[in-house]
């Protein structure tokens, strides 16, 4: 790329040719690193259970482990995405069924949060995405307005008895 000005091609040159480099050290640091921080990683969890516990599980009920998850679905699913941690903030409570929303302890449970799309053919994208509890998201799962209205007249008929 020719450039008029030689303080810019130097720079460009710099950058260019620090890059690669970069790159190679970090992944060779974690090649040969592995092991070690492993089990470094490792004798922490034993010495400070408690903390190693607590850490993971509030972790699971945040943003960034909501989006880790839809990334995830998004890529097996083939679909779009496009959100980020502002775009699905967990509140308190379930906006569908009012229950509180907390992830469950070594397991997903009926009041663990979890991304909703709004319109299943859009995609994760802003504006398509709602964070519920995992209930309200398995009971809307597959169902149509039609099933749910089904189910709910069967209920009110045999509730009713």
């Amino acid at each position: 790329m020719p450039y008029r000005d030689i303080e810019k091609r130097r720079a460009h040159d710099r950058a260019r040719a620090r890059l690669p480099h970069r790159l190679a050290q970090g992944r060779k640091y974690r090649a040969t690193h592995r092991k070690k921080k492993t089990e470094a990683a490792r004798l922490w969890k034993i010495n400070n259970p408690e903390r190693a516990h607590t850490w993971y599980w509030q972790w699971r009920g945040t943003s960034q482990y909501l989006l880790g998850k839809a990334k995830s679905r998004a890529k097996s699913l083939g679909i779009e995405f496009g959100i980020t941690v502002q775009d699905i903030p967990v509140p308190k409570r379930c906006p569908v069924l009012g229950i509180p929303l907390f992830p469950g302890k070594k397991t997903v449970t009926d009041s663990s949060p979890t991304v909703d799309r709004i319109r299943l053919d859009a995609g994760y994208i802003p504006g398509n995405v709602r964070v519920i509890s995992y209930r309200a998201n398995r009971l809307k799962s597959n169902a149509t307005i039609k099933e749910i209205e089904r189910v709910l007249s069967y209920l009110k008929r045999e509730r009713a008895c």
